[in-house]
């Protein structure tokens, strides 16, 4: 918790090596407590007990990652690229 990880989008799987950006499914599961998810730079907020859903657009950085850093535990932190921008 609280420690920033490099996440590789550009180049893995079908998103081509150019990608600029990505559309996520974003999905927390069961989280036991409110928490915040830093991803891409922007701040995502979850409260405690939902399963809360979202869809965002986010930039990758030059070298085609993403920096995700949780602040609290969560119950399943689910990502899923539905697709990329070149």
């Amino acid at each position: 918790a609280g420690v920033a990880k490099a996440i590789q989008v550009a180049g893995v799987g079908p998103i081509p090596a150019n990608a600029t950006g990505v559309v996520l499914a974003l999905r927390v599961v069961g989280p036991t407590v409110a928490s915040t998810i830093y991803l891409g730079g922007t701040t995502f907020d979850f409260p405690a007990g939902n399963t809360p859903n979202g869809w965002p657009t986010l930039a990758l950085s030059a070298i085609g990652d993403l920096s995700a850093t949780c602040v609290n535990p969560v119950g399943r932190f689910v990502v899923d690229v539905l697709g990329f921008l070149v």
